[in-house]
């Protein structure tokens, strides 16, 4: 066997940028930079009768290649809440001893039971609908700021440490949010029951997060030392600056860090969070 360039993707997209003086004069200067742009990505082959390709982990299955599909994609079950009573309990649940207070999985295929094979369906996807970048540069006398401001919007992210951390075992630390869970005295909630029997939460809609965020990601501020001080120590230039980055991040993602992709560059595992440390 060998390796072949089989797949077809096709890339449509957008970039603009734009670049100003705002104010320009003796004392004071501010000029601004942005950046936009936007890609529509999507899967039209992946080779002769093969529609389907999924990531290679050893801790989940979630990423997949799909025809039809942006790269990027995550594969799982969409989930309903939780099953409130034994009637809408299907008689072939996916998990054994499912009972109330389990998660209600969606029979995607309408077959009367649910299955890994049967009723995984793309449940979201790492690609955004737009990134940009906006930078601000002011001077006053000797002093200079940047500020550059970066963001993502629409992208998701597949938190597999967060499901990790709500298995329902009682035997981990799991995530505060947990403390919420069904009981026959908290009926009133999406979280589901406590459950010794079950050793791993399958891959569902639960944990996809979006991504989007907005970060100042680096913030400068300088003072350049007057020429006539600089030039008796026959210096030509003396500037003192302090610099931060990635010092505010706004985002709804209940992560570490919104701009994760624990495995890097692997086409199959795009936007997954895995416990991946944040940027510094």
């Amino acid at each position: 066997s060998s390796l072949q360039n089989i797949g077809v993707v096709r890339n449509q997209g957008l970039e603009f940028s734009l670049a100003t003086d705002n104010i320009r004069s003796k004392l004071f200067n501010w000029n601004t930079a942005i950046t936009f742009s936007l890609n529509r990505n999507k899967v039209l082959s992946l080779g002769a009768g093969v529609t389907q390709i999924l990531a290679n982990t050893t801790n989940n299955n979630i990423g997949v290649i799909q025809v039809g599909q942006p790269l990027g994609s995550f594969l799982g079950l969409k989930t309903d809440g939780i099953y409130k009573s034994v009637t809408e309990i299907p008689a072939t649940p996916l998990l054994t001893n499912t009972g109330v207070g389990d998660v209600k999985y969606v029979d995607v295929n309408g077959d009367g039971k649910i299955t890994q094979a049967g009723d995984q369906t793309v449940i979201g996807n790492a690609q955004p609908k737009f990134i940009y970048g906006f930078t601000n540069n002011f001077s006053f006398a000797n002093f200079d700021l940047s500020v550059l401001i970066q963001g993502s919007s629409g992208n998701q992210i597949y938190s597999s440490i967060l499901q990790t951390l709500e298995v329902p075992q009682g035997t981990q630390n799991v995530i505060a949010a947990f403390a919420n869970h069904y009981t026959s005295t908290n009926t009133n909630t999406n979280i589901q029951r406590a459950n010794y029997s079950v050793a791993n939460v399958p891959n569902s809609d639960l944990y996809v997060y979006d991504g989007s965020y907005l970060r100042f990601k680096t913030i400068t501020l300088g003072y350049t030392v007057p020429k006539s001080f600089t030039s008796k120590l026959k210096i030509s230039k003396i500037r003192l600056y302090i610099s931060g980055q990635n010092l505010i991040t706004i985002s709804k993602y209940p992560g570490y860090d919104p701009e994760v992709n624990f495995f890097s560059a692997d086409a199959t595992r795009q936007g997954c969070d895995n416990g991946a440390y944040p940027i510094a």
